[in-house]
């Protein structure tokens, strides 16, 4: 009698284990697929060119996208940067004039141009500073804040990391860099 309680009992516990598992497996899958959506990698064709083509990596595209536009063609910014990667018109001069290509801004509304760009400015943005939260901030706050950051000697450390004085733009930073490694966790 002793023996069937007791092989009864591990038999319920095997059982609960088991299920707990198996939920917690379920709460995993539908976590991921949740996250998946939430994190989405529209135009994927036109990032993956680019990021081939600038070096910039897919992550740092689809974060970018997702904090500046929320994947909408159709963003236009505070700071009037416009499309899916706020490019502001000045910018887009200045990419213009590198490319010497004539388009007008109301083509920065086209997803394949305005990731082509974006992915470009990006790039540039990588090469003058070295450092991706420096491109964030970049995109958050504008070139010139970031040069006149890093003019400060008080801000800039031994190692090219810069100390951002605005903690608005840092938490900023702080999320596009959440986002970003978010989607390399996800797909990369």
């Amino acid at each position: 009698m002793k023996m069937k309680k007791a092989l009864l009992r591990s038999a319920i516990i095997v059982a609960i284990i088991l299920l707990s598992v198996g939920v917690g497996f379920i709460c995993q899958m539908i976590g991921h697929r949740v996250d998946l959506k939430k994190y989405p990698r529209e135009f994927s064709s036109f990032v993956e060119k680019y990021s081939r083509e600038s070096g910039v990596p897919e992550e740092v595209a689809y974060g970018v996208i997702k904090y500046v536009s929320g994947f909408s063609s159709n963003h236009v910014g505070e700071d009037g940067g416009i499309g899916l990667m706020g490019i502001t018109p000045a910018v887009f001069e200045k990419l213009l004039a590198e490319t010497k290509e004539d388009l007008t801004d109301g083509i920065l509304y086209d997803p394949e141009t305005n990731i082509r760009y974006g992915m470009r400015y990006l790039n540039d943005l990588f090469i003058l500073y070295g450092r991706w939260e420096q491109v964030y901030a970049a995109v958050v706050a504008g070139e010139e804040t970031v040069n006149g950051w890093r003019a400060d000697p008080s801000l800039l450390g031994d190692k090219g990391q810069l100390t951002i004085p605005d903690k608005s733009v840092a938490a900023k930073v702080k999320d596009v860099s959440k986002i970003v490694e978010k989607y390399k966790d996800l797909y990369y």
